[in-house]
């Protein structure tokens, strides 16, 4: 479970300055829909999203539309892009943090 809720997500990366609309995938959307409602210049995905950029770009491609499609590289060397990896750093750090010493 992600430590921001999808729709807190949708909102802070709306709030971007460069973002003038950020919409949620999910199975049921109609993406040429809204391709055709907001007709974006550029489409982000995820570092992690290979497959919905192939398919978003086959989309493009099948009708004409001039949208460029960029995929977002992976956030910083740590390895911290997923709120999973987030929780798994800090049980761990949690779980291997000093005991205190009982006084002798």
């Amino acid at each position: 479970m992600p430590i921001l809720p999808e729709d807190q997500r949708r909102e802070l990366v709306g709030s971007l300055r460069v973002v003038d609309k950020a919409v949620l995938g999910h199975a049921h959307l109609d993406l040429l829909g809204i391709l055709r409602e907001v007709s974006p210049d550029i489409i982000c995905v995820g570092y992690d999203q290979e497959q919905i950029k192939a398919s978003v770009e086959k989309i493009l491609r099948g009708q004409r539309l001039p949208i460029r499609v960029v995929q977002i590289p992976k956030f910083g060397p740590n390895g911290l892009s997923s709120s999973t990896e987030i929780k798994q750093r800090v049980a761990r750090r949690w779980t291997n943090r000093a005991k205190p010493r009982k006084a002798p």
